[in-house]
């Protein structure tokens, strides 16, 4: 069973970001460190 890719939208600039399963925090390129939280459906 593969989960299905999970992304996260920077506010600032617009840019998607793939996540890992382990990620709780990226830094996008425009600077901005965005928050993750995943929630998953069992």
């Amino acid at each position: 069973m593969n989960e299905p890719a999970v992304e996260v939208t920077c506010p600032d600039c617009g840019a998607t970001h793939p996540l890992e399963r382990t990620d709780t925090r990226v830094h996008c390129e425009c600077g901005v460190e965005l928050a993750v939280t995943v929630t998953r459906i069992r």
